[in-house]
């Protein structure tokens, strides 16, 4: 057999048993579950009294008995509150929120803003119960920065938008760093 038939044959075996063992340039991993990185971060904020008494004064201010309220987690058993987050569509820390409150059951009567989802340094604290519901329990705690890392970016913090709710207020969000520039 010829020499230069014998070398590119070496040549041709050699490429092809690379391209097998991965030479093959890497493929770019999926992209993360947004959704399920959300629910896997939010922790629910179970005393939000202590957490933000301000709110439970508010929710308290008109009840009977204050202290049980307070106590109850800012619920007053003898006036019933209604709640709603609206703006965001429920938990999304990339929208801005706005929790709302009325006298009924179905949140269409006497509606009033009550609180913003708010900042604390890169923790976004969401009111994120899309639903009307009894009671202000429904607020979660998301790590923006984790959030952001997760997805593949640098980092994130959260930060306020101006005139999302009623009356002009700000209320929060989570921001992620913009993705690195590929070569």
């Amino acid at each position: 057999m010829n020499p230069l038939h014998l070398l590119a044959r070496a040549l041709l075996c050699t490429v092809f048993t690379l391209i097998s063992l991965g030479c093959t340039p890497p493929r770019k991993p999926d992209p993360p579950d947004v959704d399920a990185l959300i629910a896997q971060l939010a922790e629910p904020v179970t005393d939000i009294c202590a957490h933000r008494p301000e709110l439970c004064e508010r929710a308290c201010a008109n009840c009977p008995d204050v202290g049980a309220c307070m106590k109850e987690n800012g619920v007053c058993a003898a006036l019933e509150s209604y709640f709603i987050d609206v703006r965001d569509g429920g938990l999304n820390p990339f929208v801005p929120g706005c929790h709302m409150t009325y006298q009924d059951q179905a949140c269409t009567v006497n509606g009033a803003f009550f609180d913003p989802d708010h900042c604390a340094g890169d923790t976004l604290y969401e009111w994120w119960q899309p639903a009307c519901h009894p009671g202000f329990g429904d607020m979660v705690r998301i790590d923006c920065r984790k959030l952001c890392i997760l997805m593949r970016r640098p980092g994130g913090t959260c930060e306020y938008i101006a005139n999302i709710c009623p009356g002009n207020r700000a209320s929060g969000r989570c921001i992620c760093d913009p993705p690195p520039i590929e070569p």
